[in-house]
């Protein structure tokens, strides 16, 4: 029985035994547990913490770059002011020399006749000339009348030689004069010409001048609205520190309009000076037209008073007349679109 109970009680030794080491190797496990737990809070509040780090560093990140563009459009507007301010200084070079060359336009003005009023009595100047040419022709056909009874007339026997020398003579004298005269009026005529063709140069030179002017003032005008448009975007990116720039800029506009409504005034003050140089110069050759057709009835009533009658056809001459050479057709003046 001893032996039985001391069998029982090592069989009770050994279960307690084993629910000791049951019991210390869930102590063990219970003490691992925590410091997992514990470690497992660790980590997580460090995992925590650098998320908001990395919060920090992507906000950061962004801010450097919407610096970085702001500092890219910065220098894009400063190299763009920059350009502008060059173009402005040769526009300025232009406006300069297009005011100079308004002067010289103006002192050449003074030169010239007003292109349309003479294209006006372009009809008249034609009509005279062929009227000159007229006058010419039938000149030469009296001419040539007494020529036929200068030699019809020295066919006849009876006449004096002394009073037909004296009338050859008188001839020879009178056709050149009326020689000269031709001369004269056809130098007249090719004056008038060249004047017509000087002044159609001109008012081409002039058209093309208003032109250049007209797409400068359109130019200037396109750049003052970059100009407003570069000093507003100035303004709103750049803030206050800007100001001094957006002012500059609307002066320079301020400038530019002002240069603008000069040009128009020198314009409108040029065009007002040709017109009234124009109106002198179309008088001079109205009166110029007017003296000729003066002495043209003055030469043909000379040559009438002088060849007239038939006295001429009984006196005869000896001596042999050289016709008149018939002129030379004008030159056509240049047609004006």
């Amino acid at each position: 029985a001893l032996e039985a109970e001391a069998a029982s009680l090592g069989a009770l030794a050994r279960q307690a035994q084993a629910r000791c080491d049951a019991l210390e190797d869930r102590a063990a496990r219970s003490v691992d547990y925590d410091a997992l737990r514990k470690r497992y809070a660790d980590l997580e509040a460090e995992r925590n913490s650098l998320g908001l780090q990395l919060d920090e560093v992507q906000a950061a990140c962004r801010a450097l770059q919407a610096e970085r563009g702001q500092l890219a459009d910065h220098e894009a507007l400063q190299a763009r002011y920059t350009a502008l301010e060059a173009e402005n200084g040769v526009l300025a070079l232009q406006v300069e020399e297009a005011q100079s060359r308004c002067q010289a336009l103006a002192a050449e003005s003074a030169k010239l006749a007003d292109f349309e009023e003479l294209r006006a009595t372009r009809g008249d100047l034609e009509a005279e000339k062929r009227a000159l040419e007229e006058e010419v022709q039938r000149l030469q056909a009296r001419c040539s009348a007494l020529e036929e009874e200068k030699g019809s007339a020295a066919a006849e026997p009876q006449v004096d030689p002394t009073v037909a020398r004296d009338i050859g003579l008188a001839a020879d004298l009178e056709r050149q004069q009326l020689e000269k005269e031709r001369d004269r009026h056809q130098a007249v005529i090719a004056q008038l010409q060249d004047n017509h063709s000087a002044l159609a140069e001109a008012h081409d030179s002039l058209r093309t001048e208003v032109g250049q002017l007209r797409l400068k003032c359109s130019a200037l005008e396109a750049e003052r609205g970059e100009s407003l448009k570069l000093a507003e975007v100035k303004a709103r990116d750049a803030g206050k520190d800007r100001c001094s720039e957006v002012e500059f800029l609307q002066a320079r506009c301020g400038t530019l309009e002002e240069e603008k409504r000069s040009l128009a005034r020198r314009m409108e003050e040029f065009q007002a000076s040709f017109g009234l140089e124009q109106h002198a110069e179309l008088e001079q050759l109205q009166s110029q037209v007017a003296q000729l057709s003066a002495d043209n009835a003055v030469l043909a009533q000379q040559l009438h008073q002088a060849w007239g009658g038939t006295a001429v056809a009984s006196c005869g001459s000896s001596r042999e007349v050289e016709p008149l050479c018939a002129p030379e057709p004008p030159a056509q003046p240049a047609v004006i679109e």
